[in-house]
Parts: structure tokens; sequence; C-alpha cells
């Protein structure tokens, strides 16, 4: 929504908003600790690993993402090895440029089903956050549809604020 030249230009080509997707930024310098009693205990049954360069899981991200610097996180239980959740992070060298701060963006934030609302998801965000605030990162970027309050919810208890929106437009027929 903050480039109203694109919205009037899409509503000129026929094209209707049909979603929205929320955008939160977090500057990492204001990262404060977790204070979940879950997130200790469930640590000792994670164990999460990291993968640079990680290969494209489509061919949307790979003609998206293919040629930025990407990071793959992967959480698995340490016994069973079975995976529990998965997160995707780009460095996004052009806007921390212009924002004149070390920026990354985590897309393809997932925790498994069967182990949401047990505090893993909130496990691995702030351990992916506190990973790329090591790496001198400043400024982290995460988007989710407007729809999906869990997401919402686990953003802004990490301290994400909500910072813009958009729509995902259809072609009108």
């Amino acid at each position: 929504e903050s480039d109203a030249e694109m919205t009037q230009l899409l509503q000129r080509r026929n094209y209707t908003p049909a979603d929205t997707a929320v955008v939160y930024q977090l500057l990492l310098n204001e990262l404060v600790d977790t204070q979940d009693r879950r997130v200790p205990l469930l640590r000792r049954e994670v164990q999460l690993m990291a993968e640079h360069w990680p290969r494209e899981k489509s061919w949307w991200q790979a003609c998206t993402l293919g040629g930025m610097v990407t990071l793959r996180y992967d959480m698995v239980d340490r016994g069973t090895q079975e995976p529990i959740g998965s997160a995707l992070v780009w460095e996004m060298t052009t806007f921390g440029r212009s924002w004149r701060v070390p920026t990354a963006g985590i897309t393809d934030f997932h925790i498994v089903e069967s182990r949401r609302r047990q505090g893993y998801g909130l496990l691995m965000l702030y351990s992916v956050l506190k990973h790329l605030q090591e790496a001198n990162l400043g400024l982290v970027e995460i988007q989710t549809m407007e729809r999906n309050r869990p997401a919402r919810a686990l953003y802004e208890r990490v301290g994400f604020a909500l910072v813009d929106q958009g729509h995902i437009y259809r072609l009108s027929r």
C-alpha cells in the first residue's frame, strides 16, 4: 500500500485486491529475551541447523531468490530427527543500503502442524534472530498474510512491529 502509483496502475489494468499481506520489521538491537519457560526445556529436545546457499525448493524460489545470499534453518527433533520447522533467510542488501542498516528477510517460516502452539515457533524464531544478531545484521523483516493471526501474534510477541501492508492482486475477468 505504500506504493500508491503501483496500486493505481494495477487497478487501471483491471486487477483487484484478493488478499492482504502484512510486513513486520525488528531492529535486532531491540531483541529481548523470550521470557517463556518452555524455551529452555525445548532447546534440549531440538537441534537447529543452518545451511548456507541451500538448494531452492521451487522454480519460483529459484527465480526470486536464486541470486541472493540465503541461509536455511532447519529444526529437528534431537532423538528422532523428525522435522519440526524451517525458515529461509535472505540478505536484503539493496534495502539495507537505502535504510542504512544491514538487513535480512525471513521467508517460508514454518512449524509442522503437530508442533504448533507448544513453543517451538518461538524457540525457532528467537534462535534465528539471535544468530542474525550475532552475524551483525541490524534489521529483520518478515511477512505473513493478514488473516494469519497465530503468526502475527508470534511475531509481535518477539518484538516485530507492523510497518506496512500490501495486497495480492488478481486479474478481474
